[in-house]
């Protein structure tokens, strides 16, 4: 559904669909946006652009918080051990934030 025709949408059921439509869309931009961080931080490309290392860049070039350019990091670097969890996110069938949870280690006391 375009913008223009969200904004004219007045049934909430309509609405609701919509965005369950596009969230799937969504997670895969997501996902393809996570895979290419990967590629450019196992490449070491961030170089070429002057920056020592891909969260600066991340920081600088894409204005990312320290936060959020260090989740991708740490994200891209657990998808590389979980390839079902990377196939999954580029196919847009799990989240952004499914993706930081499943790579994200968990210590059972």
């Amino acid at each position: 559904m375009l913008r223009s025709e969200w904004e004219s949408t007045h049934s909430d059921v309509a609405r609701l669909a919509s965005l369950r439509a596009l969230w799937p869309q969504v997670c895969a931009l997501s996902g393809h946006v996570t895979q290419r961080i990967g590629d450019i931080h196992a490449a070491g490309a961030a170089t070429a652009d002057g920056f020592s290392s891909t969260t600066a860049f991340l920081r600088v070039r894409l204005r990312m918080s320290d936060g959020e350019a260090g989740k991708f990091i740490r994200v891209v670097g657990g998808l590389r051990r979980l390839p079902a969890v990377a196939a999954a996110l580029g196919q847009g069938l799990i989240s952004g934030a499914c993706q930081n949870f499943c790579v994200t280690p968990m210590w059972i006391n």
